[in-house]
């Protein structure tokens, strides 16, 4: 049986300011991401298992952030898109 459930994910710190959005929106990914490793690795799951899961996790994530790019006309030119300076923006924490 495995040893965490749905409740032992890492959760931010909850307080009066919990309705407050985080300042980096990628940092309740990474904590959720983190979370499901710590779980992987203490129930003994195969590595290459938690690569190929991490793999497929990643590849949704950039297609995601790709497709949210491509609803942008600005981001779509040739020049812009080989600066990279719409992606940067995109996953700046600022």
């Amino acid at each position: 049986a495995p040893k965490a459930t749905k409740g032992s994910l890492p959760k931010s710190s909850e307080g009066s300011n919990s309705n407050r959005p985080p300042a980096c929106p990628w940092s309740n990914i990474i904590d959720y991401l983190s979370g499901l490793l710590y779980t992987l690795k203490e129930n003994f799951v195969f590595p290459i298992l938690v690569k190929k899961i991490f793999t497929h996790v990643f590849s949704y994530i950039i297609v995601q952030h790709f497709n949210s790019l491509l609803l942008h006309q600005e981001c779509c030119t040739f020049s812009n898109v080989c600066k990279g300076e719409y992606v940067k923006v995109g996953l700046s924490c600022q």
